[in-house]
Order: C-alpha cells, then sequence, then structure tokens
C-alpha cells in the first residue's frame, strides 16, 4: 500500500508541474520577449554605425574647412591699393636776389667863380642817322669758260727745237747716248720656245683608261683627274702607270720610260 501510495504522490507533484509549466508558458510573452531583444539588438548596432558615421563625417568637414570657407564664403575682389603719396617735389631753391645795379653818381658841376666867364660844354659827336634800305642784287651767274685742249706731250720727249741749229745739237746728244750705253742693255734676241711635253709625247687610247674629269691649275699640285672613278694627282700610280702630268684636256702617262699621252673625251 504504500508504494502505491508513494507512486500515486509523484504521480500529483508531477502533474502538478507540468500544470504550472503549462500555466506559466505563454506564447505571447515569448514572442514579445524575443521580438523585444532583437529590437534592442539592431537599435544598438544602427546607432553605433549612425555614431561612427557622425563622426567621421565631422571629421572629414573638419579637414576640408578651408575649401568649404572658400566655396561658401568666397573672398571679396581685391580691392585697388592706393597709389602711394608721390613725394612732394622739393621746392625751388630759392635763388640769391639780384645784386643792386651800381648806383651812377651824377658828376659834381664846376664849381661857378664869380666873375669868371662860363665855359662852353663839349658838343656830342653827331651821330649818322642809318636808312634802313633793303637792296636786291641779281643773281651770280657762273659763265662756264672753254676748257683749252692740252696737247699731250710725253715726258720724256725732247722740246721741240725752234732752230735748225737746236736739231743739229739734239743728234749730237742722242749719238753720244748711245756710245756710252754698255752693251749688256741692248737687248738680245728671244731664246726658241721649249717645246711642251704634251707634244713631245705620242697620242694613245690606252684600253682600261678612262678619264671621267679634269682639274687644271697653274700650280701642278692642285692638279688633279678622275681616272677609272679614281682621284690621282700628279706623281700618283694608276695600273702600272705614273701621272706625269695633267694637262686642261689631257693626261701624259709614263710607263717604262716611256710617255703617253691620253686625251680627255666627252662622250
Amino acid at each position: 500500500m504504500s508504494s502505491i501510495l508513494n507512486a500515486l504522490k509523484k504521480l500529483e507533484n508531477e502533474m502538478a508541474q507540468q500544470s504550472s509549466m503549462l500555466k506559466e508558458i505563454n506564447p505571447k510573452k515569448t514572442i514579445r520577449r524575443k521580438s523585444m531583444g532583437t529590437w534592442l539588438f539592431y537599435s544598438l548596432i544602427s546607432a553605433f554605425f549612425t555614431a561612427a558615421i557622425l563622426i567621421g563625417g565631422g571629421w572629414l568637414i573638419l579637414q576640408q574647412k578651408p575649401a568649404l570657407m572658400k566655396l561658401l564664403y568666397p573672398a571679396p575682389a581685391e580691392e585697388k591699393k592706393p597709389e602711394p603719396p608721390r613725394p612732394i617735389a622739393a621746392k625751388k631753391q630759392e635763388l640769391p636776389p639780384p645784386k643792386p645795379a651800381p648806383v651812377i653818381q651824377p658828376t659834381p658841376e664846376p664849381v661857378k667863380i664869380p666873375g669868371t666867364p662860363a665855359q662852353p660844354l663839349p658838343a656830342k659827336p653827331a651821330v649818322p642817322e642809318i636808312k634802313e634800305e633793303i637792296i636786291i642784287l641779281p643773281k651770280k651767274q657762273v659763265a662756264r669758260l672753254p676748257q683749252p685742249i692740252q696737247e699731250e706731250i710725253s715726258p720724256t720727249a725732247p722740246p721741240i727745237p725752234d732752230d735748225a741749229a737746236d736739231i743739229a745739237k739734239i743728234e749730237q746728244e742722242i749719238e753720244q747716248a748711245l756710245k756710252e750705253e754698255p752693251e749688256e742693255k741692248i737687248k738680245k734676241p728671244d731664246a726658241p720656245p721649249v717645246p711642251d711635253k704634251a707634244d713631245a709625247a705620242p697620242e694613245k687610247q690606252i684600253q682600261g683608261i678612262s678619264i671621267q674629269a679634269l682639274v687644271w691649275s697653274t700650280d701642278p699640285q692642285r692638279r688633279m683627274a678622275v681616272i677609272n672613278s679614281q682621284i690621282v694627282h700628279i706623281g700618283d700610280m694608276l695600273n702600272n702607270f705614273r701621272i706625269k702630268d695633267i694637262g686642261s684636256d689631257y693626261v701624259i702617262l709614263q710607263e717604262g720610260g716611256q710617255d703617253l699621252k691620253v686625251k680627255f673625251q666627252i662622250n
């Protein structure tokens, strides 16, 4: 019996506990409590982010304050600076007062002695009156005289004699001068001209030698020729030939002691 009673009591207690638990559980209250918790959580997060945004925006505004001040409150246009007052011109130095004109003292009148005749004053010299007259002179005409024709007379020519005696005297002087003149001064006949190198050398056209251009000068060192597309001077070697001379229209080549003249031909 006791065990049955204990079991019944235990069942009653469990039933009482379950009923109390059912009474305490209210779905509206539980939902409300859960919703309040989530709302508080999200409201705290939103408040935190809002505060962070406000703080960051304020910091940016403080950093950009000079630029914002210029945009919101533009500086007024620079007023023209007043020109500095010009220095007052220095007063002109006061010139010293002009010297007073010398006072001309009147000449004392001669003392008249009673009983003596008065001396007459010297008469002033008469000054002739100058009358202004305009005199118009005629323009001078310069006449050009004809120049006399001068005969050209050689400075070494003897004067023209006036009579026969002078002619004979001049002839004697000429004969005497010819006798006294030394024989060295007598002009000798000119020597025969030296034959040119080009005239002595035989003219020949050599195969493989083509003259393309010539440059002749009075100075032999400056003479040059373009042969086979090569620039050569007097004394140079070209294809076993020695350039002996360069003329105005020819080139003399030397081979084994023999001179050959090659003419410059323009094709």
